[in-house]
């Protein structure tokens, strides 16, 4: 089974942003911090919250402060997710070779001498740490 973080379309990403950096948030605060960069209505943020309650993601509970409204909070870190996407993206565009991932990165963008260094130093240190 697909890991239940692998599974979050874009639209319940920018969800679990919010979600994320304020810890827990009800719908309304979810939706009035996502107005400005998507005009998606009430009824927007509801159905993609259920969407990511369904999925397993997030949990919900009712608010201690307003028994009419409920509180959302993340079951899975962003981090979790980051990796999820990542394990998804490298299988699908590279057929899970980390390799030509990183070559396809360095060969389409430039890369400035600092950025070469630290890819350098993280290198050297991957390959101390394998030979002890």
């Amino acid at each position: 089974m697909k890991n239940k973080a692998s599974l979050i379309s874009d639209s319940e990403w920018l969800v679990m942003k919010v979600i994320w950096e304020k810890k827990k948030a009800k719908s309304s605060e979810i939706a009035a911090k996502l107005y400005g960069s998507t005009k998606w209505s009430d009824k927007t943020i509801i159905t993609l919250l259920n969407r990511l309650v369904n999925k397993g993601v997030l949990a919900t509970k009712k608010d201690s402060n307003d028994k009419r409204a409920y509180v959302y909070y993340p079951l899975v870190t962003e981090q979790e997710c980051i990796e999820a996407e990542t394990d998804s993206f490298l299988q699908k565009c590279f057929n899970g070779a980390v390799k030509d991932l990183l070559l396809n990165v360095i060969e389409k963008r430039r890369l400035t001498r600092s950025d070469i260094e630290e890819l350098k130093s993280i290198l050297d240190t991957m390959e101390e740490e394998k030979n002890d």
